[in-house]
């Protein structure tokens, strides 16, 4: 499992004031990873526009990943009260109380959805994709997860 949070822009993480990690280095990354070990990766990635990583995140043939991400491709996360409402708080809220990834992932995106509604005027749309397409919150998506 990978869990990013921070900063992010389009294709990009802040790793730090002098360091960005984009979304296809992350990529070159995972896939090594998966090419030399048995199982699921699980990306979890809490930032603004994290959404955009998702079409560059697409397994290896024959191997599953897990991308989350609480934003869409051009939307900015909530971090509110210091990050105690935001989209990983919620997320590992649901997780800690004994739930699947799936299930913590819906607690999480209907909460900031709403949270966001009520605090900016727009819903903020977090995303996941486990079916290896690259494209978000489809009907197979939360099949793996």
């Amino acid at each position: 499992m990978l869990y990013l949070v921070g900063n992010g822009y389009a294709g990009i993480f802040q790793i730090n004031e002098n360091e960005n990690l984009s979304a296809v280095d992350l990529d070159i990354w995972l896939d090594n990873i998966q090419n030399n070990i048995p199982g699921t990766v699980t990306v979890i990635y809490d930032a603004c526009q994290s959404g955009s990583f998702l079409p560059s995140l697409a397994p290896p043939n024959n191997k599953n990943r897990i991308l989350i991400a609480s934003t869409g491709n051009d939307q900015p996360a909530s971090f509110i009260s210091e990050g105690d409402t935001s989209f990983s708080k919620f997320f590992w809220n649901g997780v800690l109380n004994g739930t699947n990834v799936r299930d913590a992932f819906l607690y999480a995106m209907r909460a900031i959805e709403f949270t966001s509604q009520v605090v900016s005027g727009g819903p903020i749309l977090a995303q996941l994709d486990d079916d290896g397409n690259g494209l978000a919150n489809q009907i197979d998506d939360g099949r793996l997860s």
